[in-house]
């Protein structure tokens, strides 16, 4: 048995924390002529107005393409992954004929919740092998269909319990969760006080009542007030700017663990299973390299003949997008998620399967096995599917890749597409 390890090319070093971020809260003040409730928009106003966030959600239609941009950092961050045994005769990575299996790229979801146990926000971090990596921020409140009803994620936790709503995030962003761990206040106090206070920008004043809790402008958090801060959310506020704060707190949080003591909290039990998770290592890890910051992309819709009300749904196409450029090689949450593909390198080109795996990634292909093509002179790009149910995977694969898929006629229990590469796709 072999171990296959997928570097960069220019694979990213421990070392001082850089972070790659939406502008900050500072630039992106602006009213907001609607509001937002829990889960919902609606149309308000408080005496003597105040300024909102543009949400997120609408930039994020308008500039699909920046949002690979952003999570480009994240990629190349997350490239640094162990693959599995290798397959076959050829023994030699450099050889033509050589394949091995690849692992998914660990992904870890962290779900915070009140002191009540309602979910608020959900941080999804992938972490590289080498330090850094990204964190995707994943509003509580936004909307989803479940089983033919309408609920944001804190409805439906409350109903159905964290676990569903694992499995509903999963399958909203078309990968595999690794490992999944719920933290209350008491958690996230103990996880930040190792960096000490933190300042950050606050973008708009968060108010208890008639009571000013966390003006706006440049303030300062202790430990200890962080959970209440990424908890708050004013009458009226639209449900994006929650998350947004929370990407404020962890952009800050992360620049100083760099040259921080690690966090001291405890493992805490998996979600998912029966293990543990170390999220004190995890975030840690993270802060070690270049870390970039996403919001999920969602799209704003109003709900006709109700005054306004609108709601937040994910935004299926950018998310694929952005799920790509920092999820290098996503795993499948239940079977059928994703089309299994093999991907051979037919040229000299080294870097070129590094290349080809982010379209795949964003046309819904799952890279299980990866290696070099019998010879390294294959002039034209292949995708190859096996069976008629598999077509419309490989045809989604190779618009991805500019070619057009073919019929191979060879069916397999172990893939379900087969990517060959060509000179035609080498640098």
């Amino acid at each position: 048995m072999t171990e296959l390890e997928v570097t960069s090319s220019t694979p990213s070093q421990p070392g001082p924390v850089r972070t790659v971020s939406r502008q900050r809260a500072r630039d992106r003040r602006g009213v907001d002529p609607v509001g937002a409730g829990r889960g919902d928009v609606r149309s308000a106003s408080r005496a003597g107005g105040g300024k909102r966030i543009w949400p997120f959600a609408v930039a994020s239609l308008l500039c699909a393409g920046a949002l690979v941009a952003l999570g480009w950092v994240g990629y190349r961050a997350s490239l640094d992954i162990r693959g599995g045994a290798s397959l076959g005769a050829a023994t030699d990575p450099t050889k033509p004929g050589y394949e091995a299996r690849v692992k998914p790229t660990p992904t870890h979801l962290v779900v915070t919740v009140s002191e009540d146990g309602e979910v608020r926000e959900l941080q999804l971090l992938v972490g590289g092998a080498k330090g850094g990596g990204s964190v995707v921020f994943v509003p509580g409140l936004m909307v989803l269909n479940v089983d033919g009803k309408p609920y944001n994620l804190a409805e439906l936790a409350a109903a159905q319990g964290i676990p569903k709503v694992v499995e509903v995030v999963q399958s909203t962003l078309g990968v595999a969760v690794s490992e999944a761990v719920e933290i209350g206040p008491e958690e996230l106090t103990r996880l930040f006080t190792s960096a000490g206070s933190l300042e950050i920008d606050n973008p708009e004043a968060l108010r208890s009542g008639d009571q000013v809790v966390f003006p706006a402008g440049k303030i300062t958090l202790q430990p200890s007030e962080i959970p209440r801060y990424l908890s708050m959310l004013n009458e009226g506020e639209p449900v994006v700017n929650r998350p947004f704060r929370a990407e404020q707190v962890w952009e800050a949080w992360m620049a100083k663990l760099a040259s921080a003591g690690a966090p001291t909290l405890p493992a805490l039990p998996d979600v998912l299973g029966d293990g543990t998770v170390d999220l004190s290592a995890l975030t840690k890890a993270l802060a070690s390299g270049t870390v970039g910051f996403q919001q999920l992309p969602l799209e704003r819709l109003v709900v006709p003949d109700m005054g306004g009300f609108a709601v937040y749904q994910p935004n299926g196409d950018a998310i694929a997008r952005l799920m790509a450029s920092v999820v290098p090689f996503p795993g499948s949450a239940f079977p059928g998620q994703r089309a299994r593909v093999r991907l051979l390198n037919g040229t000299t080109d080294k870097a070129a399967v590094l290349r080809a795996a982010q379209p795949i990634a964003a046309a819904g292909g799952q890279i299980v096995v990866m290696g070099n093509a019998e010879s390294f002179d294959i002039a034209k790009t292949r995708v190859e599917y096996n069976v008629e149910a598999q077509k419309s995977a490989a045809e989604s694969i190779a618009v991805g890749l500019g070619v057009k898929a073919s019929f191979a006629g060879t069916e397999s229990d172990a893939v379900d597409v087969t990517v060959i590469l060509g000179a035609d796709f080498a640098g």
